[in-house]
């Protein structure tokens, strides 16, 4: 068997094919072998159009384009497909964590340690992480939580723990 440009082309047309299947269904990511596949498609158009003519370059370019739009419509539409996609809109979704803190809102605890401005607060008996708005808060000033956003819980200290953190402020500057 003689290889003719059209055999040469059909195989290079097949390879670069080939390449792009086994980067979308075997090889995560889109990567060497996925750029691979384009490059072969890109040089077998080229080569059709220098061997075989201007012609046969446009349709082997042509071919590529419309086989590779034509397998992600039909693995997009297909049973397969949508194990490939999302099927859910996920912009109203929320984290555990974040679940069920909204009513925290006003509550008061204690500092289990010292926030600075990051740390733990006993709230209900539960620990939790929390921040401040950039004051540090010594361990075991009374705090109030003020606002809770997703997972993250910002407090500050109450009056009298205030006047608690500012005494032990005190002590450590004496």
């Amino acid at each position: 068997m003689e290889l003719t440009p059209f055999v040469v082309t059909f195989c290079l047309f097949l390879l670069g094919l080939m390449c792009l299947v086994v980067e979308a269904f075997v090889i995560p990511g889109f990567g060497l072998v996925g750029i691979l596949g384009i490059v072969v498609l890109v040089g077998d158009a080229v080569y059709a159009w220098l061997t075989i003519g201007p012609l046969a370059g446009a349709v082997v370019l042509l071919l590529a384009a419309t086989s590779g739009g034509a397998g992600v419509y039909l693995v997009m539409h297909t049973r397969l497909g949508k194990r490939f996609r999302l099927a859910s809109d996920l912009s109203d979704s929320r984290s555990a964590v974040s679940v069920g803190r909204e009513g925290l809102v006003g509550a008061q605890g204690e500092a289990v340690t010292t926030l600075r401005p990051a740390g733990v607060v006993l709230i209900d008996g539960q620990r939790v992480d929390a921040t401040t708005g950039g004051e540090l808060i010594e361990k075991g000033t009374r705090i109030r939580v003020v606002v809770v956003e997703g997972p993250r819980i910002v407090v500050r200290a109450t009056e009298d723990g205030e006047a608690r953190t500012q005494l032990c402020q005190e002590r450590t500057e004496t």
